[in-house]
């Protein structure tokens, strides 16, 4: 005798894509703006980092977020090197 046979099937679940929470709409629409910002030249941009890294808050957006503002940090002071050479 199996499991199956003495549970029966396995229930079926419907279970369709994950929906973003109503937070992460608005943090990507953060990340969206600040690399539309970027895009356009402005390196003033960064993004908040909230109150805890990824692994404290079980999120990526405040690994993502640091890591976005170190690369906007650095390209904000090679352009800058660049302005002074010119």
């Amino acid at each position: 005798m199996t499991l199956t046979t003495l549970l029966g099937p396995p229930a079926k679940t419907r279970r369709g894509p994950a929906r973003p929470r109503p937070s992460d709409d608005a943090t990507l629409t953060e990340l969206l703006n600040a690399l539309r910002a970027v895009r356009q030249g402005d390196f003033r941009v960064r993004l908040s980092v909230g109150s805890g890294r990824g692994a404290a808050t079980g999120s990526l957006m405040p690994d993502i977020a640091h890591e976005f503002n170190a690369i906007i940090s650095l390209n904000e002071a090679m352009a800058q090197r660049r302005l002074e050479e010119l």
